[in-house]
C-alpha cells in the first residue's frame, strides 16, 4: 500500500528543488485520493455495490463500468473482480448503425412523401378507388410510425423515449403486418384478374400492382433492414450485483448483464 504522507513529502522536495513535476494543488490532490482511496473497501467485501457507466463508445460499442464505493480488484493479483465493460444499450449518433439509420430513414420518408403526393394526386383514377385511398394512406402512415420508432434507438434512452419507442414499434408493426396480408391477397387477386383477356381493365389492374408492389417493397427494405440493426444490439442490458458483507461469495447475474 502506498503511504501517502511519503509520496506528498517526496513531490513537495522535488517539486521545491525546481523539478516542478506537478502544480502543489495537483500534489495535495493526489495525497487526498490516495487517503480516500485507502478507505475504500473490496467489492467483494461490501454490501450495496454501486456504479455508473461511462459514454458509448460508437467503435466498439462497450460502455466502461465505473465502481464508485470499492476497489475493484483483487488484493493480491490485482485483477478486477466484478466487470469493467458492458454491451451499449443505445446506438451512438456517430456509430455505423445510427448513420445508417439515419440516412435510411430520410431516403425512406421522401419516398414515403412521393408516394403520397401521387397517391393523392390521382386519388380519383380507378386503381387508386380499387386498392383503396385510405388504405394506401394507412399503409404510409403505419411506415411511417416504424421510421419514428427506429431512429428513436438512435442516442441516449430515457424513460419517456424508450416507452414512446416501443409503443410506435408495436403499433407500426402491427398494423404493417396487417396490410402486408392484405396486400398480399390483393396482388393475387389483382394478378388473377389481369390474366383475363379483358383489354379495358387488363392496364388499370397492372397499375395497380405495380402501386402495390412498390409500397410493399419499400414497406419491406426499409422497415425490416432497421429493425435489423435495432435488434442486433440486443437485449437492455442491466447489471444486478447480489453481495453479502460476511460471505466471500458474490453472485452476478449473467442473463441482465
Amino acid at each position: 500500500m502506498r503511504s501517502p504522507i511519503s509520496i506528498l513529502l517526496a513531490h513537495l522536495y522535488y517539486n521545491f528543488n525546481g523539478t516542478h513535476e506537478q502544480t502543489f494543488e495537483d500534489i495535495i490532490n493526489e495525497c487526498c485520493d490516495i487517503i480516500d482511496d485507502s478507505f475504500l473497501p473490496f467489492c467483494k467485501e461490501g454490501s450495496n455495490v454501486k456504479f455508473e457507466f461511462n459514454e458509448c463508445n460508437p467503435e466498439t460499442e462497450m460502455q466502461n463500468i465505473h465502481y464508485l464505493n470499492c476497489k475493484n480488484y483483487d488484493k493480491d493479483t490485482k485483477l478486477p473482480i466484478l466487470p469493467t465493460i458492458k454491451k451499449c444499450t443505445y446506438i451512438p449518433y456517430s456509430n455505423f448503425k445510427g448513420k445508417i439509420l439515419i440516412s435510411t430513414g430520410i431516403i425512406s420518408s421522401i419516398i414515403e412523401v412521393i408516394i403520397f403526393i401521387i397517391i393523392t394526386i390521382y386519388r380519383n383514377e380507378k386503381c387508386i378507388h380499387i386498392v383503396g385511398y385510405h388504405y394506401l394512406i394507412l399503409l404510409i402512415l403505419s411506415t411511417v410510425l416504424m421510421y419514428i420508432s427506429a431512429i428513436l434507438w438512435i442516442g441516449e434512452n430515457t424513460k419517456f423515449k424508450c416507452i414512446f419507442k416501443l409503443w410506435l414499434m408495436i403499433i407500426g408493426s402491427k398494423n404493417n403486418l396487417i396490410i402486408s396480408i392484405i396486400t398480399l391477397f390483393l396482388l393475387s387477386l389483382c394478378y388473377i384478374i389481369s390474366l383475363l383477356d379483358i383489354d379495358s381493365l387488363k392496364g388499370n389492374y397492372i397499375t395497380t400492382i405495380l402501386i402495390i408492389v412498390t409500397a410493399l417493397l419499400i414497406n419491406l427494405i426499409f422497415v425490416g433492414s432497421k429493425l435489423l440493426i435495432i435488434f442486433n444490439i440486443g437485449n437492455v442490458d442491466s447489471i444486478v450485483i447480489v453481495t453479502n458483507r460476511n460471505s466471500n461469495n458474490l453472485t452476478l447475474n449473467p442473463d441482465t448483464f
